[in-house]
């Protein structure tokens, strides 16, 4: 359910299981005003980029979330697995906003919207992405290999024994989380000031 009260104005929306349909009601000091839902394209793209404006706040969230347990100056067991998950959940809806989706209709950013000074870290976040989160590429995020250990010649200490030996990235030093937090905290300010140009325009075409 989502629910927000500004000023005098409460906004509900619900999915409403016996009908099998969404509903939503906006009232004025608790009179029900009349709605209706925008289907042009410029409301499906001011959406889809709200959804992806979302989803790059959770980055931002997220970021710094990791750079105050990295602060830390004892580092319990626990905070690698926490910083694993808060990384790779950073890495994965930082591409999503690039991914093509049908469930913003459509909407996805580009390359071209990335600031200059932070193309080299959106390049290093799709080849992460590609090859520790989402799939196990080439990269030497993860790897090993199994050692075959025996004594030397003439020697026989031990018996020969296998030894398998593996690695794998569980999270990003300092400098990685803050180019995110700031390559994604610069997103944001670039689409919100587009979405306030968008909105005008939406306001402007509706047929009233």
């Amino acid at each position: 359910m989502y629910y927000e009260k500004i000023g005098g104005f409460e906004v509900k929306a619900f999915f409403d299981s016996d009908k099998g349909q969404l509903v939503h009601k906006v009232t004025y000091r608790r009179k029900l005003l009349k709605t209706r839902v925008l289907g042009d394209r410029l409301s499906q793209s001011y959406i889809g980029h709200k959804l992806i404006i979302a989803d790059l706040a959770s980055v931002l969230s997220w970021g710094n979330i990791a750079m105050t347990l990295l602060d830390r100056k004892i580092q319990p067991p626990e905070n690698k697995t926490i910083l694993h998950s808060l990384f790779v959940s950073m890495l994965t809806t930082y591409w999503k906003c690039f991914a093509d989706t049908k469930g913003r209709h459509g909407v996805q950013l580009n390359r071209k919207l990335v600031p200059k000074q932070y193309i080299v870290v959106h390049d290093e976040l799709r080849r992460m992405r590609h090859n520790l989160a989402a799939h196990s590429g080439d990269d030497p995020f993860e790897n090993g290999y199994v050692l075959y250990v025996e004594d030397v010649a003439g020697k026989s200490r031990f018996e020969p024994f296998v030894l398998p030996v593996h690695w794998k990235a569980y999270g990003a030093d300092k400098k990685m989380i803050k180019n995110i937090t700031e390559l994604s905290k610069q997103l944001i300010d670039v689409l919100e000031g587009k979405q306030e140009k968008l909105l005008k325009r939406i306001m402007d075409s509706v047929d009233k």
